[in-house]
């Protein structure tokens, strides 16, 4: 799995990548403070230990990916967009004074399996061979082969140095 760790984050280059296994995902009181607002997570088991990642946009990412727990995803973050949300003014009991709207930023997400991203890399390494015509991918020298032209004679003339002749 560090393997496909690595050849991610280079595919997703500056971004926040995370890499790993769901092993649990839903909606919840954004980092579990009964607080705060409902949020989405996926939990992920990575190499390093467990990881949760939160987001909003982490539902519509999972339903279009049709990523189910068990699953070795990647999880992109794709940047922020501007949304409207309504925010509740509470007093100190917690009642819910007034609610009004503000725009802020939310982070999107791009979520794919491993699997899905093996098939693509696997996909344009064949594309690649196609295009050169069956030619190797590294050049491989062999000595016997028939040349197409003959070796130019090399002659090599040392000049005289001047000073060390007199």
């Amino acid at each position: 799995m560090e393997l496909a760790a690595a050849a991610t984050v280079e595919r997703f280059q500056n971004q926040r990548v995370y890499v790993g296994k769901v092993i649990e995902r839903g909606e919840a009181p954004y980092e579990l403070d009964a607080k705060n607002e409902k949020s989405f997570y996926v939990k992920l088991e990575t190499p390093k230990g467990e990881k949760v990642v939160w987001g909003v946009d982490l539902k519509r990412a999972l339903e279009e990916g049709g990523i189910q727990i068990g699953n070795e995803v990647v999880i992109a973050n794709q940047g922020r967009k501007q949304v409207p949300i309504t925010v509740k003014d509470r007093n100190a009991s917690g009642a819910v004074l007034k609610t009004s709207t503000m725009v802020t930023h939310r982070n999107t997400w791009r979520i794919e399996t491993l699997e899905s991203l093996r098939e693509e890399a696997l996909d344009q390494i064949r594309a690649k061979a196609a295009q050169a015509e069956r030619v190797p991918l590294v050049s491989v020298y062999d000595r016997d082969a028939a040349r197409s032209e003959s070796r130019p004679e090399i002659r090599i003339e040392h000049a005289r140095d001047q000073e060390r002749s007199r």
